[in-house]
């Protein structure tokens, strides 16, 4: 039988996977304001974990710091690099496989658990999956890249 949240997981990647490469790979304003959100929504999900941890500010502002680096890098590299998309779209790819890769692998393959305290539904199994899934995918693009990245102006 097929869980809710595996429903959930698909149907959130049907429609969000093309969404966010369409407004990537769009840019500008539409950028921009995507990139605004998922930073606001960022930070709402970090200062989540850092109520948990009991030190809302020491982790709140080191948090915000380091989320704020990470989407700041999001626009300078789209908006300042000649192959700045190109290089957007593989860390995406990368990261969009390495989730996939260990979600499965972890649900079907199972096994001994990464750090349960942390995160109690990791798998070792998880970890090994995702970082050959991670690899798979960026073996592939740097194989196809070369030979069909004109195609959508990788040139």
């Amino acid at each position: 039988m097929i869980s809710p949240s595996f429903k959930r997981r698909v149907l959130s990647a049907v429609f969000l996977l093309p969404v966010t490469l369409f407004i990537v790979i769009t840019g500008g304003v539409v950028f921009q304001v995507f990139v605004a959100i998922a930073f606001g929504i960022a930070i709402k999900e970090w200062m989540g974990m850092a109520k948990l941890s009991g030190h809302v500010i020491r982790d709140g502002v080191f948090g915000f710091i380091y989320i704020l680096i990470g989407f700041f890098s999001f626009m300078i590299l789209r908006n300042e690099y000649d192959q700045g998309l190109f290089y957007i779209v593989i860390l995406l790819l990368g990261v969009w496989g390495s989730d996939s890769f260990a979600y499965f692998s972890g649900k079907w393959i199972g096994g001994a658990k990464l750090a349960p305290k942390i995160s109690p539904n990791k798998t070792w199994a998880g970890l090994i999956g995702g970082t050959l899934g991670s690899a798979f995918i960026l073996l592939a693009i740097d194989y196809f890249a070369p030979k069909y990245g004109a195609l959508i102006g990788l040139d």
